[in-house]
């Protein structure tokens, strides 16, 4: 996930933001950081960050798809080689290889 964790509260923060939200709330509200939550450390995250989110998790489903997939072939590809079956494994080969000629 993209994020950034301030050296000051140990909070995540989205890496858009140059001054961490919730120190730059406590210092202006007056409160230290001493560890009492204030308001200002109950508040939502940005909307950013939720958009952020989103995109992480639809990558790594994307990635995590295309391992399995080459997992696949390449055991369908093993099993075709080591059993002999020459139908499948020119079938393989010619998808893999489908703009060459």
């Amino acid at each position: 996930m993209l994020e950034w964790v301030c050296p000051r509260c140990d909070r995540a923060v989205d890496p858009g933001w140059e001054v961490c939200p919730f120190c730059r709330n406590a210092e202006a509200t007056g409160a230290g950081s001493d560890g009492a939550k204030g308001p200002a450390e109950t508040q939502a995250a940005p909307v950013e960050s939720a958009a952020w989110d989103l995109a992480d998790r639809v990558f790594r489903m994307l990635m995590g798809f295309v391992a399995v997939a080459a997992l696949v072939y390449f055991l369908a590809f093993l099993w075709a080689y080591y059993s002999g079956n020459d139908a499948w494994l020119a079938w393989l080969t010619r998808w893999l290889f489908w703009r060459r000629r």
